[in-house]
């Protein structure tokens, strides 16, 4: 007795496949505008899913349809992943030798479906050239890529020598074990667990493609950080980051404690009201209450009390900008 129904694996497979869809597809509207490639995946999984719909169909629809246009689709599916990566990563996209090899591995299919039918050898093809495609991949994410991105990319290209192994093991299956042709929702115990392993492999995918994406949102970020940083302390101007909420200064530079009169030490957590800083209260008033509508200021002349009591004049600025999720003042 069977223990696993081949229709029930395809059925869930498809399910899982929706599922990885949906995921890649918040990624991509959250991303779109950062990122290239988000596109590709979508589809890489799109086709993933069509194909094993062809399959679920296979005795309601003719064979070629069901058999060509699976393996063509998930094959299809498997380079335009491959394809994403590589926009993903900025590098140029070649699509000659991946048309070619799709064209050799659906002629491949339609000889072992029409001319000499097997299974087994259809399965070889499938297992070849999609190790082919991981293989490309792998390298990708884990050689080609420059040495700065590697630490983003290495769990993908882990994953991507995971299917490798996947799909060595089952060219020597193949090779090694297998008996006569049968028809695939008949397959044995061992040949469904392999289906469910390549499943497993690509919600795992799926999975790591988003946390790759967020590990570059990251890196990226500690960069524009990093940009911010050195732009804000090289400001020959006095400028402070205050908090929206509270007023708390959080940041200066050194212009600012020089301009002031005050150390970083004695300006960070405290208020600009508790240090005494504005002369006219009146100025603060409203320069709050305008910046409160997010109106920017633009050089307006103001009063300010420095730390030894002398009164400065200078045109003050300011804006509302998000850091870390909170408004705050950079002025």
């Amino acid at each position: 007795m069977h223990f696993l129904d081949a229709r029930t694996v395809i059925f869930l497979n498809i399910l899982t496949d929706a599922l990885c869809v949906a995921i890649l597809f918040l990624l991509w509207r959250q991303n779109r505008r950062r990122f290239k490639g988000l596109d590709f995946w979508i589809g890489d999984f799109l086709f993933q899913t069509f194909g094993l719909l062809l399959i679920a169909l296979r005795e309601g629809i003719p064979l070629g349809v069901s058999v060509l246009g699976s393996n063509l689709f998930v094959m299809s599916g498997a380079v335009l992943g491959y394809l994403g990566l590589r926009r993903f990563l900025d590098l140029p996209v070649r699509v000659g030798f991946h048309s070619g090899l799709l064209a050799a591995f659906l002629c491949l299919q339609a000889v072992f479906l029409y001319v000499m039918p097997s299974l087994a050898n259809r399965n070889l093809v499938f297992s070849a050239v999609l190790l082919i495609v991981c293989v490309q991949s792998a390298h990708l994410l884990l050689v080609e890529v420059h040495a700065g991105m590697r630490r983003i990319t290495r769990g993908t290209g882990i994953l991507f020598l995971g299917f490798c192994l996947f799909s060595l093991f089952r060219i020597a299956i193949i090779l090694l074990f297998s008996g006569t042709d049968q028809n695939f929702f008949h397959s044995d115990a061992g040949n469904l667990i392999i289906i469910i392993t390549y499943q497993l492999l690509l919600i795992l995918l799926a999975i790591e493609m988003a946390l790759m994406v967020n590990r570059r949102l990251l890196a990226d970020l500690h960069v524009q950080e990093e940009k911010f940083s050195l732009l804000f302390q090289a400001s020959p101007g006095a400028v402070v980051v205050t908090s929206m909420a509270d007023g708390r200064i959080l940041q200066v530079n050194d212009a600012f404690g020089q301009i002031s009169g005050y150390t970083a030490e004695e300006l960070l957590g405290r208020t600009t009201v508790e240090l005494g800083l504005w002369e006219k209260q009146e100025e603060r008033q409203a320069i709050v209450s305008r910046l409160a509508r997010h109106e920017g200021i633009r050089g307006e002349e103001t009063h300010f009390r420095r730390k030894n009591g002398e009164i400065l004049i200078g045109l003050f600025s300011s804006e509302v900008i998000w850091l870390r999720g909170e408004p705050q003042l950079i002025s």
